[in-house]
């Protein structure tokens, strides 16, 4: 019985610590993103490069990443440039979708909110004309996507270059927790 809860407890573990290297090997079908939803639900498990516990920030390049482990406040990951302290993205749950990416403060493109279904599926994105506007919902297209794809490597790329390979390989399991999530 011991053994059994041991065995289990150690899975799960085994499971959220190397999440993001069983995401990339996941087959899934394309458009879908495992690694986002990887990076968000475990990063509480994560390796993070560089990791400050008291300010619950990672430097990476320009940029300061910071990761908010509320349990009452959910959870989200923003990212600040170190120079001039300014907000630029956070990632968190949306309400119509299951992850929402505001782009505050653009080196390119317009502001905006790009919204992800569970699976990781760019679902539609909203432009802000003004800061104060509601926006304008449009579709999701190609170009959208390979925007919201560079700021996602911002945000969690230190994590996926630094991701370590399980001494335990359960990608199995994984694979069989996921695939249908992915596919």
């Amino acid at each position: 019985m011991v053994l059994s809860l041991v065995v289990l407890f150690n899975g799960w573990v085994n499971l959220g610590k190397y999440s993001v290297y069983y995401a990339q090997h996941l087959p899934h079908k394309i458009g879908t993103n495992p690694v986002l939803v990887a990076v968000f639900n475990n990063y509480d498990s994560l390796y993070i490069p560089k990791f400050n516990f008291d300010t619950n920030s990672a430097p990476f390049g320009q940029y300061e990443i910071f990761y908010h482990m509320s349990t009452l406040h959910g959870r989200w990951i923003s990212v600040s440039d170190r120079e001039n302290k300014e907000l630029e993205y956070t990632l968190g749950n949306g309400q119509d979708s299951i992850y929402s990416l505001d782009v505050l403060k653009p080196k390119q493109g317009k502001p905006g909110t790009y919204n992800f279904l569970g699976n990781g599926i760019l679902s539609s994105v909203i432009y802000y004309d003004s800061p104060n506007s509601k926006g304008r919902i449009e579709h999701s297209d190609k170009e959208d996507i390979e925007d919201s794809d560079k700021i996602l490597s911002t945000m969690y790329g230190n994590i996926v270059s630094h991701r370590q390979v399980p001494k335990i390989n359960l990608q199995w399991l994984y694979n069989l927790l996921n695939e249908r999530k992915f596919n």
